[in-house]
């Protein structure tokens, strides 16, 4: 048997059936175990019935063209219990990180939809998530062990409050009259029309007749790295001491957040050349 070309294609086996080696690296379950379950964001995935993983991965990947200026939807599959950028272990109160993700927090008393920062992420559960120009191409990987999976339909991906719904999903429908992210990511525009739902995106629907209902629901701005990355030695500006503090890491082959100004996970040349660049435009 021979994978297809979904990565998030789950291959379901009877508890008395023979996994076949070659689907040794896919998400094979066996009766109601699987040993892992690796999902990446854009492909969609279907569960034919529920069981747990030892272990569970998704990887939500930014695209190259990514600017920082707009949020994405996206449904997180399971409850999560660590976060890694290139192999670094990130918190989502880290101040540092350079990705942001929301959660449909409230309805206020004027009917605007009230977005706030994620302290925990849950499973089944929808997001917007942000990043800047720094996590262009690159990817954040959620992980979990011990992880229960549900059957697709069983299991309510809804986030609701007194008059809006905010859905997630696993899949890629055609879906009308609710609210999708529109193209720049600043807003969910109400669309009429049956439109395709990109896989694993969010979306809102409501019961409000037009006259009453949100004409978009507006996304928060998206924030800033509070610290001053290139600043090594805290003195509130970057010069000549802070490209030193670089080329000593380098020599070290020593890490520090605050100087891997291009956010790649490592400390080289590239973020020394950044330095100097940003030295020379202040």
């Amino acid at each position: 048997m021979t994978p297809n070309k979904n990565p998030n294609t789950i291959y379901a086996f009877g508890a008395n059936m023979e996994v076949p080696a070659s689907l040794a690296n896919s998400n094979a379950v066996q009766g109601n175990h699987a040993d892992h379950i690796n999902l990446f964001s854009d492909n969609p995935f279907y569960i034919p019935a529920s069981f747990d993983a030892d272990s569970a991965s998704f990887t939500y990947t930014f695209s190259e063209t990514e600017n920082g200026t707009g949020w994405h939807a996206f449904t997180m599959p399971f409850e999560v219990d660590s976060i890694f950028v290139d192999s670094i272990p990130v918190t989502l109160d880290d101040s540092l990180k350079h990705f942001w993700i929301y959660e449909f927090a409230a309805q206020g008393d004027d009917g605007e939809i009230i977005f706030a920062p994620a302290t925990v992420l849950r499973g089944a559960t929808p997001y917007i998530i942000a990043a800047d120009s720094t996590m262009a191409g690159r990817s954040i990987v959620f992980r979990s062990l011990d992880v229960p999976f549900y059957k697709t339909g069983s299991d309510k991906m809804v986030i609701t409050s007194t008059d809006y719904r905010f859905h997630g999903n696993t899949y890629a429908p055609r879906i009308k009259d609710c609210y999708m992210l529109n193209d720049d990511g600043t807003a969910f525009e109400y669309v009429t029309t049956a439109t395709a739902l990109p896989a694993l995106a969010s979306y809102f629907t409501t019961d409000l007749p037009e006259e009453l209902r949100l004409p978009s629901i507006v996304l928060p701005e998206i924030p800033k790295v509070l610290v001053n990355v290139g600043d090594l030695n805290g003195d509130s500006k970057i010069d000549i001491a802070d490209a030193v503090s670089v080329l000593g890491l380098m020599a070290e082959s020593d890490y520090n957040i605050l100087a891997d100004i291009n956010g790649d996970g490592k400390i080289d040349i590239a973020d020394f050349v950044c330095i100097l660049n940003m030295m020379a435009a202040e």
